[in-house]
């Protein structure tokens, strides 16, 4: 089943992005992923802070506090051709759901703001914002 498909099936709420917004998408993402280590690039990235996903219910809380200065929609960049928008409600009352099967690793983006989540297969999250002279 393709990723579409399974989150469809999981009855998220999202909308896949055109080829130029996916584009566009992707080339932010590329910017805040670091090449040394599954997260995101210091150098593009302030504020970044680690969780481990141990428990739902606190990494529900965790994402909470660090989506709540957030807008109201997100990016969940998968590839290149592989973006949807998602509500930021709908993300943090079903986040589990957009990363099921655990096997690849995504960027969260804040659509219209510096925002970033990156989400690791290794069942880790990493937040910040971008920095404005980087990306």
């Amino acid at each position: 089943m393709d990723r579409p498909s399974e989150l469809e099936a999981n009855g998220l709420r999202i909308e896949r992005l055109d080829a130029p917004a996916s584009a566009s998408a992707w080339n932010i993402a590329l910017g805040v992923n670091s090449a040394d280590h599954y997260g995101l690039r210091a150098s593009a990235v302030v504020d970044v802070e680690r969780h481990a996903i141990v428990d739902l219910d606190a990494t529900t809380r965790w994402l909470e506090r660090r989506l709540s200065m957030m807008g109201a929609d997100l990016l969940l960049v998968f590839s290149q051709y592989e973006v949807f928008r998602i509500s930021k409600g709908e993300f943090l009352g079903r986040w589990f759901d957009c990363f099921v099967p655990a096997r690849d690793d995504a960027i969260v983006l804040e659509e219209d703001g510096p925002g970033v989540l990156f989400y690791c297969h290794e069942e880790e999250f990493e937040a910040g914002r971008r920095h404005p002279a980087r990306g």
